[in-house]
């Protein structure tokens, strides 16, 4: 809910151009967005739905994320790996760097257990989202941007157990 209703704020103000209302309301439309603050508000407000209603819910949950895994491949499948100095450096940052960072800042927190360190350095070492991809303004960006998820998805499989070693020992 978060990510994408970011995602209508910057797709609005990030750019040079003059903001537009109706685009914004347009974005914040999003059926993503909708359903997510829907499933909220419901979960907030303690209302407990038929049988039949969540076991219909229940049964679509269970396709979606197989579903989502489709799609994912099939959009992924247009974006090709060019190796560049900005996708080196960004898969660099991701699996290395920001990692470490969060290994050293994550020290320097009084009362944070280890399993806690370690669960949060783990979800640092991951590789870079494809979700990232909605954020992009030119081409240019988006095939390094996209160049960068794919390599570091690749070079997670080697990364991750090696963060998975360094602090677990």
């Amino acid at each position: 809910l978060v990510l994408f209703s970011l995602h209508s704020f910057y797709a609005a103000f990030g750019g040079s151009e003059r903001v537009d209302g109706r685009a914004l309301l347009k974005n914040l439309a999003n059926p993503l967005i909708i359903g997510l603050l829907l499933g909220a508000l419901l979960n907030l407000s303690g209302v407990a739905l038929p049988d039949s209603l969540w076991r219909m819910f229940t049964w679509l949950s269970q396709a979606a994320l197989p579903c989502a895994l489709i799609v994912l491949g099939i959009s992924l499948s247009r974006y090709r790996l060019r190796p560049s100095a900005a996708v080196l450096a960004l898969t660099t940052a991701k699996l290395l760097l920001f990692p470490l960072m969060v290994w050293w800042l994550s020290g320097l927190m009084p009362g944070l257990n280890q399993a806690a360190r370690t669960v949060l350095v783990l979800m640092a070492a991951c590789p870079t989202g494809v979700n990232v991809l909605a954020f992009v303004k030119t081409p240019e960006d988006s095939r390094t941007v996209s160049s960068a998820v794919f390599l570091s998805t690749v070079l997670a499989a080697v990364t991750l157990p090696l963060w998975m070693h360094a602090i677990g020992s």
